[in-house]
């Protein structure tokens, strides 16, 4: 009932723009925000074939970026950030049982520090003078599938980067990151109209 799928994809909406203004103008300007001048962005030189390809990365992103929203609103922000903070080890997992690529022994043994470091900096004071976790089902569950998705993303990102010739046509990482916008905007788009849009002129409003 809050519209979440609604705002996550309009926050991929904007960012679907910003490639498209990017790629008319020629240039990012997102390095201003560093008190660097704007660097030359041409439009990537993909076929239709590379378009293709590039739907199971976008789906994940878009995936990942819609629970992450649905996460934070569901509970408590720290709590959300203690389940994504998680985000590594659900890629370690999914590396070393779907893709047979198990991180070392050694990234292994940090993974539970990294998740035991966020946890331990969001506990709150209780009245008893103790310290407690807002723990939330609905945020466990949705940063939990946000997690799981972009475990997939990275893995078939590195997939696909790895077709030959693929990197060159693309053109800089600026693009790689423009067209899993735009097409993760375009696959969500359908999925908040039937979920969400009979709720639009409350979103407006």
């Amino acid at each position: 009932g809050g519209l979440g799928l609604t705002v996550a994809t309009m926050q991929l909406g904007v960012g679907a723009l910003y490639a498209l203004l990017v790629w008319i103008v020629g240039y990012n300007f997102v390095p201003v925000s560093g008190l660097k001048p704007p660097t030359k962005q041409a439009p990537p030189k993909t076929s239709a074939s590379d378009f293709a390809k590039m739907i199971p990365v976008a789906f994940c992103s878009a995936a990942a970026h819609s629970s992450s929203v649905l996460a934070l609103n569901a509970g408590s922000v720290s709590f959300g950030q203690i389940v994504k903070a998680a985000e590594p080890a659900f890629s370690a997992v999914v590396n070393t049982i779907i893709y047979g690529k198990s991180p070392s022994f050694a990234k292994w043994m940090v993974l539970p520090f990294i998740i035991a470091g966020v946890a331990f900096a969001c506990l709150k004071p209780n009245p008893l003078g103790g310290y407690t976790i807002e723990f939330d089902t609905t945020a466990l569950t949705m940063a939990s599938i946000a997690n799981l998705f972009a475990a997939f993303k990275g893995s078939e990102n590195h997939k696909l980067m790895a077709a030959p010739g693929l990197k060159a046509r693309i053109n800089g990482v600026g693009n790689q990151f423009a067209p899993t916008t735009i097409n993760g905007f375009l696959i969500a788009l359908p999925l908040i109209i039937h979920r969400e849009g009979h709720q639009f002129g409350q979103f407006v409003e």
